[in-house]
């Protein structure tokens, strides 16, 4: 599939260059998808070459902040994780989950999904430390967003959002039961996150319902059943 890929991004790009010309942004996605195209198939040389003519005309096009400079720099860590230039990888993840940082906030479910792929990273090169490192900031960011608005979902929505926090959980609680093998203390951590996780979303739920059944507004306390429902 990839290798039919190849001949209709070189002439979707060649169509994008005459109707707009190289400096546009689609133009740059364009070549991103090639580098990435050729990364999957093996030619590192290629791929290198597109990545890098991808971000250089998204740096000059959209600047170094944009969210999409920081697409093309997992792109090139994607592919020096595959030619075994773990460092050179490491670099432009971290580089890039910045970027994604600064520009949506360390709450936002789209830094917690990169700041989720980061230590599984980690965790493949045997860099247990730094994986630790990016869990626990998980760790805090998850339970931050679950105190700020766990309490005010309905019960459906709830139900969805749980699937997302409970797939952080069991990923960190599976990257602990290994960590546990090199440091001992950290077995009651792994606990106390599946713990606390559990009880604040039971507290927060219970302090809203407590909230509203107190408050004595008849419309609202219905208003709130219609709503668990």
């Amino acid at each position: 599939i990839y290798k039919k890929a190849e001949p209709l991004l070189l002439r979707s790009l060649d169509l994008q260059k005459k109707s707009t010309g190289e400096e546009h942004p689609q133009y740059a996605s364009t070549l991103f998808n090639l580098g990435a195209v050729y990364n999957y198939t093996g030619n590192y040389s290629k791929a290198e070459e597109y990545f890098l003519k991808s971000i250089t005309l998204t740096k000059k096009v959209q600047g170094e902040d944009h969210n999409q400079y920081a697409i093309g720099l997992t792109g090139l860590g994607d592919l020096y994780t595959s030619m075994g230039k773990i460092e050179e990888a490491e670099k432009y993840y971290v580089q890039s989950l910045g970027i994604l940082r600064n520009n949506v906030g360390p709450l936002h479910p789209t830094y917690e999904i990169g700041l989720s792929n980061l230590p599984v990273f980690y965790k493949v090169h045997n860099m247990m430390d730094k994986a630790d490192i990016c869990y626990q900031e998980l760790k805090n960011n998850v339970t931050q967003n679950i105190e700020n608005n766990f309490a005010f979902l309905s019960t459906t929505e709830k139900e969805k959002y749980g699937v997302n926090v409970f797939y952080y959980f069991e990923i960190m609680h599976g990257f602990y039961y290994q960590y546990f093998q090199q440091k001992k203390n950290v077995g009651k951590m792994d606990f106390n996150i599946q713990l606390a996780t559990r009880g604040m979303i039971l507290n927060s739920e219970n302090q809203v319902r407590a909230s509203i059944d107190n408050s004595g507004d008849t419309a609202l306390i219905h208003l709130h059943e219609k709503w668990k429902a």
